[in-house]
């Protein structure tokens, strides 16, 4: 542990296999020999995949099987339908799929995020005011739903003076592109995608505790 601690102070990819590990770690009570993880194509879970490489959890007596899911509300749902026995989720899915009365355990918060989720609007749109009655592509029932909840809310307008349409995040580049939506909220690497068809206009460095990992 002496050589871990050491490196643990340089390196922030460490911090978070640790992290892996005392997820996985809660597992051994349960004698599983495979446990199954959910992720979806956010860039943190990739993660899993080094823990898997690594072959730290064999130590632990289990294997890990890792399932990749389309979108951020599909790897949830599928872990509060018993399908999955770990999911890498924010917080906020967490909490909002806990309070529908499925309910899961927490084993570690890696990170806040900070910048990395934000909105990028049609190049005619100079500020938010101006989305009032716009279209609006985002990932429902997802943290990305409740940061756009929270810029509208930030200037005084609500989900109900947009129009929203369901999308995977990793699709707001296409729908803006095409002129579907007139404005997306989605996460890096969309979020930079869809940047060069329009107008990084908030994230969450302006909204800097509301999201984490």
């Amino acid at each position: 542990f002496r050589s871990l601690r050491e490196l643990r102070k340089k390196s922030n990819l460490l911090r978070l296999l640790l992290g892996v590990a005392v997820l996985l770690f809660t597992f051994t009570a349960c004698s599983k020999t495979v446990v199954t993880v959910g992720i979806n194509r956010w860039p943190p879970c990739e993660i899993w995949y080094v823990a898997e490489k690594l072959k730290k959890p064999g130590r632990l007596g289990i294997r890990l099987k890792i399932i990749r899911y389309p979108s951020w509300r599909s790897n949830t749902e599928s872990f509060y339908e018993g399908n999955t026995d770990v999911t890498h989720s924010s917080y906020f899915n967490f909490v909002y799929y806990y309070n529908r009365g499925l309910k899961g355990y927490l084993g570690v918060v890696a990170d806040r995020i900070i910048g990395a989720d934000g909105m990028v609007t049609a190049p005619s749109i100079t500020g938010i005011n101006e989305l009032k009655g716009k279209r609006i592509g985002v990932e429902v029932d997802t943290d990305e739903y409740f940061l756009l909840y929270n810029i509208l809310k930030n200037h005084f307008l609500s989900l109900k003076d947009v129009v929203l349409v369901s999308i995977n995040s990793s699709e707001a580049g296409e729908y803006l592109k095409s002129g579907d939506v007139q404005a997306v909220v989605t996460y890096e690497p969309f979020l930079s995608e869809a940047a060069r068809f329009g107008r990084r206009i908030e994230s969450t460095l302006q909204y800097p505790d509301i999201m984490q990992d």
